[in-house]
């Protein structure tokens, strides 16, 4: 059985976060590569994908669906949902090999991979965060799957849904340089549906944060003070 103390609450909070921002940059990633992936003619310098357009289209969806994946095991993993951790794995596996062959193919044809190569690196980076969190001495401090209720699950889930809304909003700026074609930004077309999910995101993400606070405030408060 797990339990969590100080260091393995940060540890599983930071975890959570990274891993929600690994799922939201990849559900990006492949609504992102919808252009290259469906019509590379249309984007100038993309119009050497279509040699490889099969590979574009089968790592758009599946990325996306990852990407969907992933926000909600997120969510499975703030709660301690047994077999979430093991689901996070997978995800994030699957999700490197597909933006593996992605990068390699766009670096072959056009020379260059970005800001898919920037995916590979968030996603390879937080495999390697949650399988070094598997080391024996750190996962008994975490409590990983360890459940603990709804009011436990608020911080880490308000934390990673507010750094999704963040990089939501920011999207535009952050995936700019590989998103220039012929004077437009493409990163930015999507710009009120993203500026919509994102603020919505943010918002609920800062609610539960609050909310916790609220709770945590009230407990404490009603527990009957100790004397010596």
């Amino acid at each position: 059985m797990s339990t969590r103390n100080g260091l393995g609450k940060v540890l599983r909070l930071l975890a959570i976060i990274l891993f929600g921002f690994a799922a939201v940059v990849m559900l990006l990633g492949g609504i992102g590569t919808s252009c290259a992936a469906w019509a590379p003619q249309a984007f100038g310098s993309m119009a050497v994908l279509a040699k490889m357009q099969w590979l574009y289209i089968t790592v758009s969806i599946l990325t996306t669906a990852l990407g969907v994946w992933g926000i909600y095991l997120t969510v499975a993993l703030a709660r301690g949902r047994a077999g979430s951790y093991r689901s996070a794995l997978i995800m994030l596996l699957i999700g490197l090999v597909a933006a593996g062959a992605q990068m390699l193919a766009s670096e072959a044809l056009r020379g260059k991979s970005a800001p898919n190569n920037m995916r590979v690196y968030i996603t390879l980076f937080a495999l390697v965060v949650l399988l070094l969190l598997r080391l024996p001495a750190v996962w008994k401090r975490m409590g990983f799957e360890s459940g603990g209720g709804s009011g436990s699950a608020m911080a880490p889930m308000g934390a990673a849904m507010l750094v999704m809304g963040l990089v939501m909003l920011t999207v535009q700026y952050w995936a700019a340089a590989g998103h220039w074609i012929d004077g437009v930004n493409y990163a930015d077309v999507w710009h009120m549906r993203l500026l919509i999910a994102g603020s919505l995101t943010t918002a609920s993400g800062l609610a539960l944060l609050v909310l916790r606070g609220v709770l945590r405030e009230a407990v404490s408060e009603g527990q009957p003070a100790t004397s010596n």
